[in-house]
């Protein structure tokens, strides 16, 4: 980092001067460290509940899709089975005049 160098040797005549500017620029500096680590750690928790909120919604959306398909599941079998039951009952009643028609000969 060619900067640092630079940076110190433009800073060193008025550190001399004043001597109490080298302990505030270096708490400065580990202010700023930690205050960027905070920032990082922030934005990392931030997109992991964005995450954990994303995936609950997509299990949300996959619940209800179970549960709709489910249900048109239940529809279609409730309606196979009303056209086997109403089959049925044509049946029956085909089969009691074809006994009732045996019966009278």
């Amino acid at each position: 980092m060619p900067l640092l160098p630079d940076l110190w040797a433009a800073l060193q005549p008025c550190i001399a001067q004043h001597p109490w500017l080298a302990p505030v620029f270096a708490g400065l500096l580990v202010v700023s460290y930690i205050l960027r680590g905070l920032s990082v750690v922030w934005g990392r928790y931030q997109r992991s509940q964005e995450l954990d909120q994303t995936q609950q919604a997509d299990l949300v959306h996959a619940l209800q899709d179970q549960r709709d398909a489910a249900m048109r599941d239940l529809t279609i079998e409730r309606t196979a089975h009303a056209a086997t039951r109403t089959r049925a009952e044509r049946a029956e009643a085909a089969l009691r005049d074809h006994l009732r028609r045996e019966e009278i000969k």
